[in-house]
């Protein structure tokens, strides 16, 4: 009897809900950070009086940004490789964190995707030697931070304009049905993807998650730190707290 291979598909990023119609694509870092602020969505908000409806108003709605998360609940956090304290880890493998929903990484990512499917996290996964940074005490209502003393071009962290990336989706499960390979430049392909997506989502949460890699090789007999930092200026000042 021949065994069952199992399957699996893995996404460069995922959006769900509202987010879906954001329309402004990512400028990797490119460009004016400013505009990265937070997102307009346009809505249509039907006034009803007794069942009626009275009026039909287009107004916009800022979504919530980087600049407005502040921390990470751990329980979003399934998975970390390595383990703290562990001496032990492969050279050639990267360090990685993986969160329970398949969206988390994307979801406060003030833009849409470009045209060729790249689109940033709103943080990303840094690993630091003991002696590459300084922690710094937090003051009040802020964060904890680091300063990293490294020339621009020496800074131990992924390019900024390719955090996009080293992260993804991981779904345990074919997203797609057709014959032949798959073709992401085929609308036809990636809509029956998100389609099968959302139905594997619906029947089982735990069979997609998201995981994040640090793109940096790990020295063995050394230590290392591990931080979630923010993609987007906004996100560093408010952790900072500064307006």
């Amino acid at each position: 009897m021949s065994e069952i291979l199992p399957k699996y598909a893995f996404l460069p990023w995922l959006r769900q809900g509202i987010a879906n119609q954001i329309n402004q694509a990512d400028n990797l870092g490119n460009g004016d950070p400013s505009v990265l602020e937070r997102i307009n969505i346009g809505l249509k908000v039907k006034i009803k009086g007794n069942g009626n409806l009275i009026n039909t108003l287009d107004t916009d709605v800022k979504m919530i940004g980087p600049g407005d998360v502040i921390g990470i609940n751990p329980n979003a956090i399934i998975k970390t490789e390595p383990l703290n304290w562990i001496t032990n880890f492969e050279p050639n493998y990267f360090p990685y964190i993986e969160f329970y929903e398949e969206d988390f990484p994307w979801r406060y990512t003030p833009a849409s995707s470009t045209t060729t499917h790249k689109l940033r996290p709103w943080f990303t996964l840094v690993v630091l030697k003991e002696d590459e940074f300084t922690k710094k005490t937090p003051a009040e209502g802020t964060l904890s931070s680091i300063t990293v003393d490294f020339p621009l071009d020496q800074l131990p962290f992924p390019a900024h304009d390719e955090t996009w990336a080293w992260t993804h989706v991981h779904v345990n499960g074919n997203l797609y049905a057709g014959t032949g390979p798959l073709n992401p430049s085929n609308s036809a392909h990636v809509t029956q993807g998100l389609e099968r997506m959302a139905e594997l989502i619906e029947q089982n949460p735990d069979l997609a998650i998201s995981r994040m890699i640090c793109p940096r090789e790990l020295e063995s007999n050394t230590d290392y730190h591990a931080f979630l930092i923010p993609s987007f200026e906004t996100g560093r000042m408010a952790g900072l707290g500064v307006d």
